[in-house]
């Protein structure tokens, strides 16, 4: 993926990037090792709170940060009741969401790893609701390099935010026109697909609004590129609410699925302008 949308990047170096919903964060980090935004100011955001928080505390410590998963990991292993630790461990991070505070960001990371699937899902209810992966023994924890790696990445020029997609176009401190590129990855539409990744979920409203502030957005003179399953629903309002984009349609290998031998190709539409 990270290949197909560095093909539709400006050949000049862009002065701001922007990716609103950075998730796991592998298309900055993917551009920025292929030399990309090596110069650039990024503005990386997520809805999700506490991800955002786990973020900057590996961008101050990854060595604490580490040590903090690694020993909820060691316990979960020396204990005969495995899943009942990860429930735990589970219902201490929910605590600590719903009193409104950040829970450790050794825990948040340890679930992350240990979850099932790697997906964490927020109930509509605010919990953290996923169940244990597989082989709980065997949870792979990412290795110190692995984060000093991204603390490296993320230590100068990028600006973390814990903000909703349409802030960016309201607050006055950022504008989004010429010289900057923006990644849109929205949670995927499909019947089958995690939407749930914070408590508001990622409605059909939400879709048509950041359709629309890409159209907004590239009308100024940026590079926006998004993504999306290829569904009819997201393919018709591409065409009603962005008609001026270009689109490949792609397969993507499926990366959640209870087996790995299920995992088959997704048609994703990559639309940019």
């Amino acid at each position: 993926m990270v290949d197909l949308i560095a093909r539709h990047l400006p050949h000049n170096t862009p002065d701001f990037f922007v990716e609103p919903m950075m998730g796991g964060g592998s298309v900055y980090l993917g551009l920025r090792s292929r030399g990309f935004l090596r110069r650039t100011y990024a503005f990386l955001g997520d809805a999700n709170r506490e991800l955002v928080a786990l973020y900057g505390a590996i961008r101050k410590s990854p060595r604490d940060v580490y040590a903090g998963a690694c020993e909820y990991a060691g316990e979960l292993r020396a204990c005969d009741d495995r899943k009942g630790y990860y429930n735990m461990v589970r219902e201490t991070y929910n605590m600590d969401v719903q009193a409104g505070e950040l829970p450790p960001p050794g825990l948040t990371l340890f679930l992350r790893w240990a979850c099932y699937n790697g997906v964490f899902r927020i109930s509509r209810a605010g919990n953290m609701n996923m169940p244990p992966r597989d082989k709980l023994h065997q949870v792979p924890m990412p290795q110190l390099s692995q984060l000093e790696s991204f603390s490296v990445a993320i230590k100068r020029d990028v600006e973390l935010l814990n903000w909703d997609f349409r802030r960016y176009e309201d607050d006055e401190d950022i504008f989004i026109g010429a010289g900057t590129v923006v990644y849109l990855d929205p949670p995927y539409d499909g019947p089958k697909t995690f939407k749930e990744y914070t408590a508001a979920g990622f409605t059909q409203d939400d879709q048509v609004d950041l359709i629309s502030l890409a159209k907004t957005w590239a009308s100024r003179g940026a590079r926006v590129i998004y993504s999306n399953a290829a569904t009819d629903n997201i393919l018709d309002l591409l065409g009603s609410h962005w008609p001026q984009a270009e689109l490949i349609i792609h397969d993507q290998k499926e990366i959640v699925a209870c087996k790995s031998d299920a995992r088959t190709p997704r048609t994703e539409v990559l639309a940019w302008q």
